[in-house]
């Protein structure tokens, strides 16, 4: 028997919308979705008057085609490789752009051909090519001039458009800050260390341009008058945008002074600490009374005791509490 079929979307094999039925009578079609994304309705346009009904039958069948998007996601990366929205002006900064698919955290498409543009500024290849974990990498050369900007990231798969775009600003300097900061045996900040002793010494890069990003492998340059610092010299910021030196206060009583820099993009960014090498770190104790309602006294009413007696009569109990803490820092 030859069955005949339509749909009011995507295409019907074979192509003629006739197929002949088998020995258990079943006539198979196969449907192709296309590029379309919307429900479509199968149906059949057989003559059933040359048929009895019991012998046939081809149920209305509704089915929807269901597109699995792409996303792109693009990022423009500051000189510690970190996202950010500014650049400083002739600095050349790469701009990731991420390909997935079944959502932003799916899975990484490779080898799709991906377009990009910029506003302000150029672009050094305006193609790239996704990578195996879905990334196609770009330059941005920011120019000479200062203004507010985009660049846009364009791929096409199966005649779908998927885009992203990322605003930033080309300005004459990134603005970060440097923060030195001297930490004694204990690790608490102090400015005082024993001669002898050992302190640590973390400096901090950060941004100021209101995200606080850390500067990440940046060379950070410390030195000072008093003690010896290791390592002396050059030191690479890590993940938090800190590069930690150790001090050695040694034999000499004196004042000191820290100082660290870091250039970033062209610009310098310097900070110093003043601290001092003392031959012995004093400590003093204080001890305070505390009476029965917790606060301070110098008074302490006496102890009743009750005797066994039909009626007691009231007394009055004192706690005596003593604390005592360091009035400088406590001893290691």
């Amino acid at each position: 028997m030859v069955v005949s079929a339509n749909t009011n979307i995507g295409t019907l094999a074979p192509s003629n919308g006739r197929s002949l039925s088998d020995s258990n009578g079943v006539a198979t079609f196969v449907v192709s979705a296309g590029s379309i994304i919307g429900a479509g309705t199968l149906g059949d346009t057989t003559d059933r008057r040359r048929h009895a009904e019991p012998f046939f039958e081809f149920p209305d069948c509704r089915w929807r085609y269901q597109h699995y998007p792409y996303f792109v996601e693009l990022t423009l990366l500051g000189p510690d490789d970190q996202p950010t929205t500014a650049l400083a002006k002739n600095a050349k900064r790469h701009i990731t752009s991420k390909i997935t698919s079944g959502g932003e955290n799916g899975t990484p498409v490779a080898n799709e051909l991906v377009s990009a543009s910029a506003t302000v500024g150029s672009l050094a290849s305006g193609q790239a090519l996704s990578n195996s974990s879905g990334f196609a990498n770009f330059t941005v050369v920011a120019g000479t001039t200062i203004a507010a900007g985009s660049a846009t990231a364009t791929i096409q798969i199966g005649g779908n458009t998927y885009t992203d775009s990322v605003n930033y600003e080309v300005v004459d300097n990134i603005p970060y800050t440097l923060e030195l900061t001297l930490l004694g045996p204990n690790g608490q900040p102090t400015t005082t260390l024993a001669k002898n002793t050992q302190g640590t010494v973390p400096a901090k890069v950060t941004s100021t341009d209101g995200s606080n990003t850390p500067a990440v492998g940046v060379v950070v340059n410390t030195s000072s008058t008093v003690g010896i610092l290791v390592p002396n010299g050059p030191a690479l910021s890590d993940s938090n945008g800190v590069a930690t030196y150790t001090i050695a206060a040694g034999s000499t009583i004196a004042a000191g002074t820290l100082t660290a820099s870091v250039q970033i993009g062209g610009a310098t960014f310097a900070d110093t600490l003043n601290f001092e090498v003392v031959n012995a770190i004093s400590y003093s104790l204080e001890l305070t009374l505390l009476g029965p309602d917790g606060q301070p006294t110098t008074t302490l009413a006496k102890t009743h005791k009750a005797r066994c007696k039909p009626k007691s009569l009231p007394m009055t109990v004192a706690i005596l509490r003593l604390s005592a803490h360091w009035l400088t820092p406590a001893p290691p």
